[in-house]
């Protein structure tokens, strides 16, 4: 398996994410939150070939430390960039092709 690429959110060029897309049809989307060590790529690395067996699009978010500094805490304000909204503006940007949302999308934290 080759390392994908990261990808850049295009409101904003510096939230950067992994997607896996696997091989049609595609059945769901599992995404997969580094720990305080940041590793997305290895997160995608691990997952890969599970989430290729079962159809689903992997969606590796990587928050960056000093603008994501409370990634861990959704909804809460005043310590950088929230998570839960990036996370949304990555779906929402098409990150994961054409995959219908089930369950209604991302729930929104206010």
């Amino acid at each position: 398996m080759s390392p994908l690429p990261y990808r850049h959110l295009e409101s904003d060029p510096q939230q950067r994410y992994l997607v896996f897309e696997p091989p049609s049809p595609v059945r769901g989307l599992l995404v997969s939150v580094h720990g305080i060590s940041r590793n997305a790529r290895e997160h995608l690395r691990r997952f890969r070939p599970w989430a290729e067996r079962l159809g689903l699009v992997l969606l590796a978010p990587l928050f960056d430390r000093r603008r994501c500094q409370d990634y861990q805490r959704l909804g809460r304000q005043g310590r950088g960039l929230r998570a839960d909204r990036l996370l949304q503006a990555i779906v929402a940007a098409g990150c994961c092709g054409t995959m219908p949302v089930v369950g209604g999308g991302l729930p929104t934290i206010t």
